[in-house]
Formats: C-alpha cells, structure tokens, sequence
C-alpha cells in the first residue's frame, strides 16, 4: 500500500492569513526590537571608542583607515545579519502559527456544522498541533447532543 503525500503549499500553510501575519509581524517585532537594541548599543560603544581614540591619536593615519573600515564592516555585517535572521525568522514562525491557525479552522468548521444541526464531527487534528484537548472537548460536547436529541 502507497502512502500518499500532501505537496506542501504556501497557501497550505496561509490557512488564515489574517492571524498568521499579525503573529509573523509582532513575533519579527519583538526579535527586531531586541536585536536593534544590542545593535545599536554596539554601535554606540563602537562610535565612542571611535572618538575617544580619534581625539588622544589626532594625526590620520592608515590606522584611522583601517579603523574606519571595520567599523564600516560591522556596520554592513549586521544589516545582513539582521536580514537574513528576519526572513528566516518569519519562515519559522509562518510555519509555527500553521500549528494553531489549522486547528483553529477545523474547530470553526465543527461549530458552524452543529449550529447547523450536524454532530457528526470529526475534529482531526494532526499530532503536535495545538488544541487537541479543546478539538477533544467538542466532539464530547457533540456526541453529548446528540445522545440527548436523536434525530426522528
């Protein structure tokens, strides 16, 4: 027997684009924001080691060159740096909101079809993915109203 293998889609992964954007934005947020701040007290602790050795060594000199230069080579290693880490960041955490995004439509679906008189859900959700115990809780509930209210 053949496994069948789902091929694995952005638009897989976007089931409400919605909410997994807005936890993708606040989560590169919150990672921007704490790099930018170790970032920017390097460069400040950069720039006034700069200046201080600027004002003791005041002839320009290849030594002021080269420092120059890796200060400008930090500079430009940490946009990268900090580039490279944000798309990999938001790929990461694209494919971490799949895990409650997903199930949180499956749980949306099962309540929509017993507001509409069917309890004949299956919440399936996969393992690993979040509310499990909830998707659980709701077919309990249904297979509860439907014990009560057999249908004629």
């Amino acid at each position: 027997m053949t496994q069948h293998r789902h091929k694995r889609y952005v638009r897989n992964y976007l089931i409400n684009p919605y909410l997994q954007m807005r936890f993708s934005f606040f989560f590169m947020l919150g990672f921007l924001a704490s790099i930018g701040t170790v970032q920017a007290y390097m460069f400040f602790r950069m720039s006034r080691f700069m200046e201080d050795f600027t004002q003791h060594y005041p002839i320009q000199g290849p030594f002021h060159l080269e420092l120059y230069d890796i200060f400008n080579s930090f500079i430009l290693a940490t946009v990268i740096t900090v580039g490279l880490a944000s798309i990999g960041l938001f790929i990461i955490a694209i494919g971490y909101s799949h895990k409650f995004a997903g199930p949180a439509y499956v749980l949306k679906t099962s309540i929509e079809k017993m507001i509409n008189g069917d309890y004949e859900i299956r919440p399936g959700l996969r393992e690993g993915d979040e509310l499990i115990e909830v998707a659980n809780a709701l077919k309990k509930l249904a297979d509860q109203y439907k014990d009560r209210n057999p249908k004629e």
